[in-house]
């Protein structure tokens, strides 16, 4: 006797090779953490953003409770399960209550894949073997050294695949002796001249305007029609700029008074120093200063006077 298949038959073999290709990737790709609730009444878990966890009573689930739904979000799977997914760090908990009034507490972390960035680091640089992940926060942090600043952009990018972009503390130090040059310029100027010399500005809003012309450095050109005053600026003015505020504009103009010999530059030294490393400069002198000592001894101690730089650079 021959049986001629039907649809319903071949629709239920289809499903039958489908149940079964799951059960055969299910040890991969559908592995899931399973945890039994126990006697122990209060405990703390660590999850992963985006990871879930599924939590199995013996007996029926009376209710389930998370505290903040933004840090991780709780669903019931069947009367006795139920599953857990972490969606953003941060901390809550998780209550869940049995139906014979047996209640589980669970202090919940989320945070950050770490484990995924060490694994992804490890792999795409291997050569860097002094770089450690830490959780802080709601943030991840780079710390340890790393070999060159392209290696560190590096790094960088491959964080930010785990964590956005505010979420990175980069706290690597770069390896190899980096050195910084600071251009200094050191002028002197009486505080009566500053008062009444070399700054002037322009505004205009509209058909508002104000100006100055102090020093004569600048002054009035043409009057337009219905508009602004034109201005004639000095050939002492070395600096100009400007900028808009919404509809309002405001114009500057700077004469440091050097060619007038009203400022003294007392010097321009460039200072170098190394990554971490300290570098001053003093445009003045030492003046002795008589210290007691005791027993009748007085000692000189030198005060230094002037202006003075100190600057500590440190390359990241």
């Amino acid at each position: 006797m021959r049986i001629k298949p039907t649809a319903i038959m071949k629709e239920s073999a289809l499903v039958f090779f489908v149940f079964a290709l799951l059960l055969a990737l299910s040890g991969r790709a559908f592995s899931q953490t399973i945890i039994v609730l126990g006697d122990q009444k209060t405990t703390s878990l660590d999850l992963t953003v985006g990871k879930s966890v599924i939590f199995k009573s013996s007996q029926p689930v009376k209710y389930a409770s998370i505290g903040d739904p933004d840090v991780a979000k709780c669903v019931s799977l069947s009367a006795s399960e139920i599953y857990v997914t972490a969606k953003a760090p941060g901390a809550t908990r998780l209550i869940i209550s049995q139906a014979g009034k047996a209640m589980f507490i669970y202090d919940l972390t989320v945070a950050y894949d770490i484990a995924g960035l060490k694994q992804k680091l490890n792999e795409m640089m291997p050569d860097e073997e002094n770089i450690q992940v830490v959780a802080t926060n709601k943030s991840l942090t780079l710390t340890g050294r790393i070999s060159s600043a392209a290696k560190l952009s590096q790094a960088l990018a491959i964080a930010e695949g785990f964590a956005p972009k505010g979420g990175i503390n980069n706290l690597l130090e770069v390896a190899g002796v980096h050195q910084v040059m600071l251009e200094v310029r050191v002028a002197e100027m009486s505080k009566s001249l500053g008062q009444k010399l070399g700054f002037n500005f322009a505004y205009q809003n509209g058909e508002d305007f104000a100006l100055t012309h102090l020093a004569s450095l600048t002054s009035l050109g043409s009057v337009a029609a219905g508009g602004p005053l034109g201005l004639l600026v000095a050939p002492a003015v070395n600096a100009l700029f400007r900028f808009h505020t919404g509809t309002s504009t405001w114009t500057n103009f700077i004469d440091a008074l050097k060619e007038d010999g009203l400022v003294k530059i007392l010097a321009e030294p460039t200072l170098i120093a190394l990554s971490g490393q300290s570098a001053n400069f003093l445009a003045g002198g030492e003046f002795p200063v008589p210290v007691p000592q005791g027993l009748g001894t007085v000692g000189i101690e030198y005060k230094s006077f002037g202006v003075g730089l100190t600057f500590t650079p440190m390359v990241i």
